[in-house]
């Protein structure tokens, strides 16, 4: 099961949180179909993502703010943020990890503090989609 980091709020728009992505992570927007009833193959498209050229498994996730446009953020293999990376850890750990230390922190300059009270962790990916749509949470992250 997937697992999924809710952001209760921030102060960026999401085509500018996806904007300051763009230095370290390949962006692919995707649809979803009413009733979310595609959302299988948006975690096969993740997964397939994930697979780098290197051999190394890249860290995806997708960034859904509402309606029916998901953001696909595949870290760049040339990424400075490769070398913070704990590959012991398993792949939905690891992400969650880079998401939580890295990402989070400077893309939206939230501190360590300020972050645990803006998170939840869910895996029911459903009822954190419509948590989003009914504005209980700002942004979902998806993580592979």
């Amino acid at each position: 099961m997937n697992k999924v980091v809710l952001l209760k709020k921030a102060s960026l728009h999401p085509l500018s949180l996806v904007g300051r992505l763009a230095a370290d992570f390949i962006q692919e927007d995707f649809i979803l179909s009413r009733g979310n009833s595609n959302v299988e193959i948006l975690m096969k498209r993740m997964q397939a993502l994930s697979e780098g050229k290197s051999g190394i498994k890249l860290p995806v996730f997708a960034i859904y703010a509402g309606g029916d446009c998901v953001f696909i953020q595949t870290l760049k293999e040339g990424s400075p943020l490769i070398t913070s990376l704990n590959n012991k850890l398993e792949s939905t750990a690891r992400d969650f990890e880079l998401l939580k230390r890295e990402v989070l922190p400077a893309v939206l300059g939230l501190n360590p503090e300020q972050l645990a009270d803006s998170l939840d962790v869910s895996s029911d990916l459903a009822q954190a989609l419509v948590a989003v749509d009914e504005d209980q949470y700002q942004y979902l992250f998806l993580l592979n």
